[in-house]
């Protein structure tokens, strides 16, 4: 794994998901292997404990001196806050005129817009597949808006699971997170949902509507996002 995390965006999701697994049962986590200042990153950015391997030091039969990898370790977290940097960077560029548009709609809806007329900007963006309000109970609203290119709109075998009014979505994080920190967006890890066949970011903003908050969300096909950077499939995979 850490020869494919570098080059695979599942598996760099994977990893991430497994440090973080051993880390809630109470483990340090060491991983071994690095030879390459990308798979120490990637390590480092997974939050591994303890990292080994001979990108550090050769095998040898003696302990190398203390301060010997200080400066490999300082250029190593220089340019793990440059690529977190940059990636924020990315990801707010990318991201920017869906947020936008989330926000266009959220205030069309506050001053009483339908739905419909609402989200429409919202999914005429291209990487848009549906936007669903949800009740503050977890309870979805009326049927989810799809565009035009949704896979999953036109799959007659995906009916029996499609969201309907009363889907509830309160187990969901993004619902969770929106409705615990209102007037903010909420951005997700890539994932794959149970309404389509891609893998999808979902976006997710609480409101108030007549004395109540509720929760639009928006699901992003992640592929489309990223296109062909895997630099940046990799790192939100994270």
């Amino acid at each position: 794994m850490t020869r494919r995390v570098t080059v695979e965006p599942l598996a760099r999701r994977m990893f991430a998901g497994i440090i973080s697994v051993l880390h809630e049962a109470g483990a340090l986590v060491c991983v071994e292997g690095i030879e390459t200042e990308a798979e120490a990153l990637c390590a480092t950015d997974a939050d591994a404990d303890l990292m080994q391997g001979n990108y550090f030091a050769a095998p040898a039969a003696r302990l190398p001196a203390e301060h010997a990898c200080d400066d490999l370790f300082a250029r190593l977290f220089k340019k793990f806050r440059a690529e977190t940097i940059e990636f924020r960077d990315q990801r707010r560029v990318r991201l920017q005129p869906y947020i936008a548009a989330l926000a266009d709609a959220v205030l069309a809806l506050s001053a009483g817009a339908d739905r419909s007329n609402a989200v429409r900007a919202l999914l005429d963006l291209d990487c848009t597949e549906r936007c669903y309000l949800v009740a503050g109970d977890g309870s979805q609203i009326g049927a989810s808006a799809e565009t035009e290119h949704s896979i999953a709109a036109r799959d007659s075998r995906l009916t029996p699971i499609r969201p309907v009014t009363g889907t509830n979505w309160q187990t969901k994080p993004f619902f969770r997170r929106a409705i615990e920190a209102p007037g903010k967006v909420q951005i997700t890890r890539p994932y794959l949902s149970a309404t389509g066949p891609k893998l999808c970011v979902t976006l997710s903003y609480a409101l108030s509507l007549n004395g109540s908050y509720h929760v639009l969300c928006v699901d992003l096909d992640f592929a489309a996002l990223a296109g062909d950077d895997l630099a940046f499939l990799t790192k939100m995979a994270r």
